[in-house]
């Protein structure tokens, strides 16, 4: 078909002698011809997957429901974060880039799900606006990765934030498989895998960091390296709980972080009761335990110890992390 429409429009111009045709319409007549080759062209490109149709819609953002893996906490968004685009929009007098969508079905209250375009989407909820969305044909491993191409250069998304991302994608998306995950998202495997190890840092690491912005790949690398030795693990998490909420920069909290995990000496902690038995925290990192076992019934006896030991025991595996 293709073939034949070509044919005629081969014909079409052989029509119009130059020489013989009137000017403007032959003129007119060429351009004419020009825009039908343009439009095939198009529709050749389109049907060989190397061109598609945009489907661009203005939509009230309230029929827009947030997908559920999306990669930004839309509760925490506010006039503050948003201020670039509510100056944008409202100095352009419209959204610049529209917010990608895929359609719902048998949603009475949503049309359709947003898969990238937070920020605009309660930007435009905040101004009173409707938003403009692409609506696009995606499964949940495709909105994935699209939703991972927009958002990586963006500052305000954490090397962390990203690497928790990835490790819950990983099972459901790229069937556990760090190689495929890595080749979908166009990663170099090695930084890949430094970044899954971000994701597996001990939450009293992750709280030392006043900025998750400066959470970096680097520092779990070297973090888990320093942690495998168990007595420096403990110096490590010892000196990140003394840092939390102390608002030290990422540069700080990984050079402190390095010096414990180095130390000879670990961070002097208090020893601890709990009911009838007393925790002493010790040098090598390990713990000396002593008992003040009153008197009296050996089955309650045993019960109190039991109760206190598995008090003890629960804030050392929160500690341990």
């Amino acid at each position: 078909m293709r073939d034949r429409t070509r044919s005629k429009l081969d014909k079409l111009k052989l029509a119009v002698p130059a020489a013989e045709a009137n000017t403007d319409e032959a003129h007119a007549t060429q351009a004419g011809v020009g825009s039908l080759l343009q439009r095939e062209s198009t529709l050749s490109k389109i049907a060989g997957g190397k061109q598609r149709t945009v489907q661009l819609l203005m939509h009230p953002p309230q029929r827009i429901r947030i997908w559920a893996e999306h990669n930004r906490n839309y509760e925490l968004l506010s006039a503050e974060h948003c201020a670039d685009l509510i100056e944008g929009f409202k100095r352009t007098g419209k959204q610049e880039f529209p917010a990608i969508v895929r359609r719902l079905e048998d949603d009475a209250q949503f049309d359709y799900e947003l898969i990238c375009g937070a920020r605009r989407n309660w930007t435009a909820t905040h101004l009173g606006w409707d938003l403009l969305i692409e609506v696009r044909d995606l499964n949940d491993r495709q909105a994935f990765i699209l939703q991972d191409l927009e958002n990586r250069d963006r500052e305000d998304i954490s090397d962390y934030e990203r690497a928790l991302d990835y490790k819950q994608a990983l099972p459901k998306y790229f069937e556990n498989s760090r190689a495929q995950m890595a080749q979908f998202l166009e990663i170099d495997k090695s930084n890949f895998s430094k970044l899954l190890d971000l994701a597996d840092m001990p939450r009293q690491v992750v709280d030392a960091y006043a900025d998750l912005r400066d959470f970096k790949a680097h520092h779990a690398t070297t973090y888990k390296r320093l942690m495998a030795e168990p007595a420096a693990k403990r110096r490590v998490l010892d000196k990140a709980r003394s840092l939390k909420g102390q608002g030290a920069n990422g540069r700080q909290v990984f050079t402190d972080l390095k010096r414990a995990a180095s130390s000879s000496r670990t961070v002097k902690l208090k020893a601890k009761k709990y009911g009838a038995l007393t925790a002493t925290p010790r040098a090598d990192g390990a713990f000396q335990l002593a008992i003040a076992a009153p008197s009296g019934d050996p089955a309650k006896l045993e019960q109190v110890l039991r109760k206190d030991f598995d008090a003890f025991l629960r804030d050392y595996l929160a500690t341990d992390g």
